[in-house]
């Protein structure tokens, strides 16, 4: 066990002035510091004693704090050290010490059983067998899908989950769709560790973590409280459970995902644009992607990562099942092909749960139109945000002209673009306080269909017919015009672009 560990199980407050802590295997009384410690053992003794005697180099301590000291004075050339509240007294610190170590020596012993069973060549359902008997109840291996590859107890258990595995082989789609699994998975999304679920969707709490393999998710290794509740302690062996069987799926078993895997290797190229000088030929290399079929690229982005990008990586995939799925930079790429609309519908609610964003590109056809396209869907997110738009899907199309504003505005002044009908207005309602431009907007984005204008401006048609007439006088204007009121909403665009450019 290191001394980190000891310090953080214990929650004290841990001081190190060496190098990387030592691994600890014993644990000693003391009345004052030893002369010749051993680097892998752990001497308690009074704070007091410390002071008052110079404590040897390389020495890890665990002081029980009977005196007042400040950091400075613990200081000590190589030396880690740990302080232990007043209360404690010298024999409870080394018996909750000591079982730590017989804890860690306990799991060290079993993760040594566990290592040889994978390494050994052991099936699943022998390595599931040993995890049962070292953890005292009963476990499942499931794929990602829900499909069951191994489970101990086969006969003893009891709930919809059980019956469901034991008579299909997988868990029900209506099964799949209830709210209590969605719940499950989402708490599953969250963690990056094994979760304990308190009986979300069976009559037992399990502990279950995710086998992933290169950020894709194959399957799932829970242990179920049918014989004895479970424990935090639990939850450390789940997860190195979960590592082995990680190493095994992808040493000895054929998984799913290895398609996506090469996939997700092409898009990162094509969005690389081949650095190391090779080309893609087109029709064997990346056919898979059928990029020729007419495509556009979603990305998936975090508003703040609150969850790792293989987490969002394997829920967009088991939300668009066959589509060409991979990360890259902090975002997910996703390859849409003809039903683009559906796809990004399937999202929807995902992506306001997770607090996400989608974005989405034009069409092309080639793959030098890649790089281009994936840019364009960063390009969607970044200008709808901007513009303060109250939705999470963003389509390139959209923004396209705001777009080309925004880049003849690197090279050019858009004041000298605009209709000056347009600054005039802005001016006017800043002296009189008015939103006359407001009105125009908004007129213009409905092609001066003066029926859905009111219904937008929540006002009656007699008030909005009032405004355009006010407006069309003030300005010098004939709104009826199509190409007027073309120009003038370029121009509204230009301004925006204008303010929002630093």
């Amino acid at each position: 066990m290191q001394m980190h560990r000891i310090a953080k199980t214990l929650k004290a407050k841990y001081l190190s002035t060496g190098s990387f802590p030592a691994d600890i295997l014993s644990v000693q009384l003391s009345d004052i510091p030893p002369e010749t410690p051993g680097p892998q053992q752990l001497h308690i003794l009074r704070l007091s004693s410390l002071l008052s005697t110079p404590a040897p180099e390389k020495i890890n301590l665990a002081c029980i704090s009977d005196v007042p000291c400040d950091t400075e004075a613990l200081k000590f050339p190589d030396c880690n050290i740990i302080l232990l509240p007043q209360s404690w007294n010298e024999p409870e610190a080394f018996n909750k010490i000591q079982d730590l170590l017989d804890e860690d020596l306990h799991f060290m012993v079993n993760y040594t059983r566990l290592k040889e069973a994978i390494i050994g060549g052991q099936s699943p359902q022998q390595f599931v067998d040993l995890c049962s008997e070292i953890l005292g109840n009963t476990v499942i291996v499931s794929g990602k899908d829900t499909k069951l590859i191994a489970r101990s107890h086969l006969h003893d258990g009891k709930s919809i989950l059980w019956d469901e595995h034991g008579k299909y082989g997988f868990f029900s789609e209506s099964t799949v769709e209830s709210n209590q699994y969605q719940a499950m998975q989402k708490k599953l999304y969250n963690s990056p560790s094994p979760v304990i679920l308190r009986k979300m969707i069976s009559d037992y709490t399990t502990i279950t973590g995710k086998i992933e393999i290169d950020n894709f998710q194959v399957g799932y290794f829970s242990v179920m409280d049918t014989e004895k509740p479970v424990t935090k302690s639990d939850k450390r062996m789940v997860a190195a459970i979960c590592e082995l069987l990680t190493y095994y799926f992808k040493n000895n078993y054929s998984h799913e995902n290895e398609e996506a895997l090469e996939r997700n290797k092409k898009i990162q190229y094509l969005l690389e644009g081949g650095k190391d000088g090779r080309r893609f030929d087109f029709h064997t290399e990346i056919a898979c992607l059928h990029l020729d079929a007419g495509y556009r690229i979603m990305i998936v982005k975090h508003k703040s990562r609150r969850e790792s990008l293989a987490a969002l990586l394997s829920w967009t995939m088991k939300l668009m099942p066959g589509r060409a799925v991979a990360e890259y930079g902090e975002n997910v790429v996703v390859i849409l092909n003809s039903d683009y609309r559906d796809d990004a519908d399937k999202l929807d609610k995902f992506v306001s749960e997770h607090d996400l964003y989608i974005g989405i590109s034009e069409q092309a056809t080639t793959a030098d139109k890649f790089r281009e396209c994936y840019a364009r869907a960063l390009k969607a997110v970044e200008l709808g945000l901007l513009l303060g738009e109250k939705k999470r899907l963003f389509y390139y199309s959209d923004y396209a002209v705001f777009h080309l504003w925004q880049m003849l505005s690197e090279y050019s002044d858009l004041n000298q673009y605009c209709h000056p009908a347009v600054p005039r207005l802005l001016e006017y309602d800043r002296s009189h306080r008015t939103d006359f431009s407001k009105t125009l907007q908004v007129f213009l984005k409905h092609n001066g269909n003066m029926s859905s204008t009111a219904d937008s401006l929540s006002i009656h048609r007699a008030s909005l017919m009032y405004r355009i007439e006010k407006l069309q006088e003030l300005l010098k204007i004939d709104l009826n015009d199509v190409k007027t009121r073309n120009y003038l909403y370029a121009s509204f665009q230009m301004m925006w672009i204008l303010e929002h450019k630093h």
